[in-house]
């Protein structure tokens, strides 16, 4: 009965999740996902370092602590791309965010991208989403503006 007992619990913790970061295995939920996904590429369009500061997760804000450090990460990428001025959703596809011990369940969401510099399709926008490291909200890890060689059949 005791082995029985144990196993249940046993069970039971790794079904909820309680063996490690809560929830951090589950899939996301493609709609919630996308929502903040869309809201990430809308403020990069908008300029708008105030919501997209908001958005991102405690690994980028290392990297950009505040607003005004966002501020010269995204002018770096202007300078490089051109402003981006219209997205274009195409893509999404189930990931995982791998950062030194971290391993968390991500959607990577893809637009085509037109650009001050640039026409739509020459760039793509990748965002990553996570969940934060609360596992309670959902974040960016990161994004960028990738382009390729021959752009791969998802992007068509």
């Amino acid at each position: 009965m005791m082995i029985t007992r144990s196993l249940g619990v046993v069970a039971l913790l790794l079904w909820t999740g309680a063996c490690g970061p809560v929830g951090f295995d589950r899939p996301l939920e493609y709609r919630p996902s996308r929502i903040v996904s869309d809201a990430v590429a809308g403020a990069l369009v908008r300029g708008d370092t105030k919501s997209l500061f908001a958005l991102l997760d405690e690994g980028f804000r290392t990297v950009v602590s505040n607003e005004g450090d966002l501020q010269k990460f995204l002018a770096g990428m202007d300078g490089q791309f051109g402003q981006p001025l219209e997205i274009d959703f195409k893509h999404s596809l189930d990931s995982r965010r791998v950062d030194g011990p971290s391993n968390r369940v991500s959607k990577v969401f893809w637009y085509a991208v037109r650009t001050t510099k640039y026409p739509k399709g020459k760039y793509f926008l990748k965002v990553e989403i996570v969940r934060s490291d609360s596992g309670k909200d959902l974040v960016t890890s990161g994004f960028g503006l990738l382009t390729f060689e021959k752009i791969p059949k998802f992007l068509q």
